[in-house]
């Protein structure tokens, strides 16, 4: 299965809340126990660091889940090239955006 990435964008919390428990539902009924879920944030953890957390399997699961919280909201421009950049990883990138 590969990877996928999700980039929930705007101000509406609630929805993005909403969303993350509809992922994280589905991919607990796929996986169970197999599934690990890392949260980290910004001010935690360097660009490289999450790089390398995103490329390396899981200590104790087989499927992982990251959610990096609390990112400031980037420009529509920041957002394709996260979204380019993601995609240069191997990694397929959804956006979402609440503002809508």
């Amino acid at each position: 299965m590969p990877e996928r990435i999700h980039l929930l964008l705007g101000p509406e919390t609630g929805q993005k809340d909403e969303y993350i428990a509809q992922i994280r539902e589905s991919l607990t009924k796929q996986f169970g126990d197999l599934l690990e879920i890392d949260r980290v944030y910004p001010y935690n953890i360097g660009s490289g660091d999450l790089v390398s957390l995103l490329h390396n399997s899981p200590l104790f699961a087989e499927h992982r889940l990251v959610l990096l919280r609390d990112v400031a909201a980037p420009s529509p421009a920041e957002a394709a090239k996260a979204t380019t950049t993601l995609a240069t990883l191997s990694l397929l990138s959804t956006t979402h955006d609440t503002a809508k």
